[in-house]
């Protein structure tokens, strides 16, 4: 039954480690976004062992696997997860390490996609793993999805052009505005990394993941208001160009590594919260320097011009309005007797 594919998938991936020689393995519930809505085809977690909750991780070593989620979970996780096949553990602070530590030898290989975590948990992990003797390792391939051989196909759909009519200002304006931000920290450029910070930056929308309306990319926002998207080709709209203005250009993500690596020299700001490790350990790499902070977008998107704020109201009442229709419906059903009260 489901069990035994589980064990399957787990002995695929072993295989997989063993091949690589890693000695452990992580895998999170996250994808390479880090958002907590997450498309079908990057759902890895629930693959390897069955757990649907949004939030958690699995550890796998050549012998055992351990299941971390929170206290919201604790009775979901005992439904869905064979207690045969996985140990449970509490998310905590730092519960990776010390069972990691318990499971294997000093100089034990730990490997991790590094494009699932945050660069904060990377550098974290990778020193509380040299705590234990132990060494973490970012895999130059994802060992679930060399084993994930039924994996749904991405939804790759054009993005919706929102209008200044909505939005309230334009791509050009926010781009320059923030450019300006970017600048004032003392770095040239900036990683613009989470999908509702592209979103509102070039005034877009997407329609690939449900009930989350963004645009799964990558962009990096130059001090004068230029900017480098890096999205799938599919998801560039008609008249996109002219939507944004001048000085964007759009490449497909796949270019990510070449564009990363044009950086040498410059400083770049980039959150090592909420972007994720790959990123920044490639800017890195390829001769920039990063300046840690937060999001420059964050804080602009947070203060609603006018227009935003008048958009939510008539949200409101659209919203009021249904709900009104709705139970003024069922009270009409009841009274007609058309429906069971128990």
């Amino acid at each position: 039954g489901a069990m035994n594919v589980i064990a399957q998938r787990l002995d695929a991936v072993r295989e997989q480690m063993k091949t690589a020689g890693y000695d452990a393995l992580v895998v999170p519930r996250a994808d390479e976004y880090l958002g907590e809505y997450i498309p079908a085809h990057n759902e890895r977690l629930r693959w390897l062992s069955g757990f649907t909750g949004s939030a958690g991780f699995v550890l796998v070593t050549a012998t055992d696997a351990a299941i971390f989620v929170d206290g919201r979970y604790k009775v979901q996780v005992r439904q869905e997860v064979s207690p045969d096949l996985f140990e449970y553990c509490r998310l905590g602070d730092d519960p990776h390490g010390e069972w990691l530590a318990a499971h294997l030898p000093g100089g034990a290989v730990v490997a991790c996609d590094s494009r699932m975590h945050s660069l904060r948990w990377y550098r974290d992990s990778e020193a509380a793993l040299a705590a234990s003797g132990l060494q973490l390792i970012a895999a130059p391939h994802n060992l679930v999805d060399a084993c994930w051989r039924d994996r749904p196909a991405p939804r790759v759909s054009p993005a919706l052009l929102l209008d200044e009519q909505y939005s309230g200002e334009s791509s050009s304006a926010k781009r320059e505005r923030i450019g300006a931000q970017i600048a004032a920290k003392g770095a040239r450029a900036a990683l613009v990394f989470a999908p509702d910070s592209i979103s509102w930056l070039f005034n877009i929308r997407g329609t690939d993941i449900p009930k989350l309306p963004v645009v799964q990319g990558l962009a990096l926002l130059e001090a004068d208001g230029q900017a480098t998207l890096l999205v799938d080709p599919g998801r560039v709209p008609e008249g996109f160009a002219a939507h944004v203005g001048e000085g964007v250009s759009v490449l497909p993500e796949t270019d990510a590594t070449r564009v990363l690596a044009s950086y040498r020299g410059r400083r770049v700001l980039a959150d090592p919260d909420t972007a994720n490790a790959w990123s920044q350990l490639a800017l890195e790499h390829g001769g920039a320097t990063l300046v840690a902070g937060s999001d420059p977008v964050l804080l602009p998107k947070a203060c609603k011009n006018s227009v935003e704020i008048q958009g939510t109201c008539n949200a409101h009442i659209r919203d009021a309005v249904a709900e009104v229709r709705f139970l003024a419906w069922l009270d009409a059903e009841v009274a007609a007797g058309r429906l069971y009260t128990e």
